[in-house]
């Protein structure tokens, strides 16, 4: 009746509710048989995850300092796993956050350095040379919207002298005489600081010399 009376035609309206039924097939079809396997995966929050981590300067040389524990979630879940590495001969790493990027770092690294001993050449990546490569890569992985949870400690020797890199999610770099990632930035790095201070420090504090 009310095509009859908007002077419509039946047959045209027919025709077009017709396509539009075709079109929602259309529409059904694809969205069933579209691989979803294919979307970017993100992680969201790190699920292992191990604690801090200290980096110091003694007389002769480095030392990095982790637990070897582990905890999923509040569940103290793996209770001896190393999150302490050697590189080569003159470099380390230790890490505190998720322990799979922890993982996959330590292969794109350890890659870097078979490549450096395939190639012969007598160049010899220093401890700098692996900072700034994981420093390059957490900002590359950071800017993708998909950051390593980690913080990484790397210390060694190179031309002779010690060194202790900071490595943090965002690709954040720093060097210092020790550093501490974790909870004990909170309680650990002001007695570091007040007990073992550097020239620096001492000339421009009052802090004690032999305190």
């Amino acid at each position: 009746r009310c095509v009859q009376e908007t002077g419509i035609n039946a047959e045209y309206m027919g025709i077009q509710y017709q396509n539009l039924l075709n079109m929602l097939k259309i529409v059904s079809d694809t969205r069933t048989n579209f691989d979803f396997s294919q979307d970017n995966k993100r992680t969201l929050d790190p699920i292992v995850t191990g604690g801090s981590v200290i980096g110091l300067y003694f007389k002769d040389g480095v030392i990095l300092a982790s637990d070897t524990l582990l905890s999923y979630g509040s569940m103290a879940k793996f209770r001896d796993v190393r999150r302490a590495e050697k590189i080569n001969d003159t470099t380390a790493i230790a890490s505190s956050g998720e322990y799979s990027d922890f993982q996959e770092v330590m292969r794109k690294i350890n890659n870097m350095h078979q490549e450096e001993l395939n190639a012969n050449d007598n160049i010899k990546f220093s401890p700098s040379d692996y900072t700034n490569y994981l420093a390059r890569l957490c900002y590359f992985k950071r800017n993708k919207g998909n950051p390593y949870y980690m913080v990484s400690v790397i210390g060694g020797y190179q031309n002779g002298q010690r060194y202790l890199g900071y490595v943090d999610l965002h690709g954040t770099h720093l060097e210092d005489t020790h550093i501490v990632t974790g909870f004990a930035t909170y309680f650990c790095k002001p007695c570091l600081l007040y007990t073992s201070p550097s020239p620096r420090d001492r000339q421009k504090s009052r802090m004690p010399s032999s305190a």
